[in-house]
């Protein structure tokens, strides 16, 4: 069924990602997708390298073709791979309308395509691209090579802003440039009495009701800057004593070095590591104050979904220079001391927790839904299409 209000037709649409892991982008590549399914356009997603298809595959809507290039491989086989693949699907890659790249695989695979649909004289398939690592702690060089990388696209889309990425958007005009922050689609909400959430409880360690729980979710990567949460937290816990605990769910290469950094701070019996979260509605209903780590203005998609959830959420900031904006919707500092404080306030008091939580969960339906996400794209494509001058509907 087609969204109301949108004139175009039915499109052939590929997701190009790396691979469907737990991960914000890759979140955002099956949201958007089971979003366009439902608004009647072919959706096809291209992962590069099988994985465990219980992190994040069968979250996709069951009319959403999935093609997995290769099955393992090293990262520079898995780019060959990729390669491969395109040339020996050229035909059914120009038959659609849109390549759709998601992170830094993908963005390669996209480039060639893009020069190649010149090179043959094409008007399809548009590639467009959206640039997920804005902010993010990476080298020089390799956002030197995206942002080489980014030019070749007929629309670039950046999930925030940073000040690196404005430059670049100012030094090429002709680029069709936009910020569309990530959309999500809501969560089921467990209820804090379900039996599922308290088999989760145990599961996980957790005490039981009672303490209060900071919590945190995501990926435990150097990149993502996880000690940061439990340096805040070892504050927190001085200040509160024994009558808090941190649940901080996800998986990664970090989850040692996060272990030895508990027991210097001596908090192993308060500090919690469950694993990967399938279902993030189950320890967010056990948290009551959500610590994300936000670049600039932009959270991760964890902390939306703690917002749907009604958790209040606090920000360490990565931007060393930032200043938080009265627009802001998370409050952030890169003091660990300003935020525990700021955490141990909203712990102590159940009404300013209330009113926050029913703060940012405000400002998430109202700007951070999939459909808002899904409409501001759909807008793209007909743009996209207008400047090629070609009538809507596929070839």
């Amino acid at each position: 069924m087609r969204a109301q209000g949108w004139p175009n037709e039915a499109m052939k649409v590929v997701h190009f990602v790396p691979s469907l892991v737990k991960g914000g982008g890759e979140r955002a590549v099956v949201d958007l997708s089971n979003w366009q399914i439902d608004n009647g356009h072919q959706v096809t997603v291209v992962a590069g390298w099988k994985v465990d298809e219980s992190l994040l595959r069968h979250q996709l809507d069951e009319r959403v073709d999935v093609v997995y290039i290769t099955e393992s491989g090293t990262r520079w086989s898995r780019y060959l791979a990729g390669v491969s693949w395109l040339l020996r699907n050229r035909k059914w890659v120009f038959r659609q309308d849109l390549i759709h790249a998601h992170m830094t695989w993908s963005a390669v695979l996209a480039t060639l395509i893009y020069y190649w649909r010149r090179s043959a004289d094409f008007s399809k398939p548009f590639v467009f691209e959206t640039y997920h690592a804005v902010g993010m702690p990476i080298s020089r060089m390799a956002r030197w090579v995206h942002s080489r990388m980014a030019k070749r696209r007929d629309v670039l889309i950046l999930m925030a802003d940073d000040a690196y990425w404005s430059a670049f958007r100012a030094a090429h005009p002709t680029l069709d440039a936009e910020v569309i922050l990530n959309g999500l689609a809501q969560p089921r909400i467990a209820a804090r009495k379900d039996q599922d959430v308290e088999e989760y409880r145990q599961s996980a360690g957790a005490p039981d009701s009672g303490s209060l729980i900071v919590g945190s979710i995501g990926r435990l990567v150097a990149e993502r800057r996880p000690e940061l949460v439990i340096h805040a937290f070892a504050k927190i816990a001085e200040e509160l004593e024994g009558r808090v605990h941190l649940l901080f769910a996800g998986a990664g290469p970090q989850v040692r070095a996060l272990r030895t950094l508990v027991q210097e701070y001596r908090l192993e019996d308060r500090v919690h590591f469950p694993g990967l979260a399938l279902d993030p509605a189950l320890p967010l209903a056990l948290t009551d104050v959500y610590i994300s780590v936000n670049v600039g203005p932009v959270t991760g998609l964890a902390a939306v979904q703690a917002a749907f959830c009604g958790v209040p959420i606090v920000g360490i900031q990565l931007v060393e220079d930032y200043r938080p904006a009265q627009e802001d919707w998370i409050w952030s500092s890169t003091d660990i001391a300003a935020v525990a404080a700021e955490v141990t306030r909203l712990l102590e008091d159940p009404d300013a927790r209330s009113a926050l939580g029913a703060s940012q969960r405000a400002y998430a339906y109202e700007n951070l839904t999939i459909d808002r996400m899904g409409r501001s794209y759909e807008l793209l494509y007909d743009r996209a299409r207008a400047r090629r001058g070609l009538a809507t509907g596929s070839n």
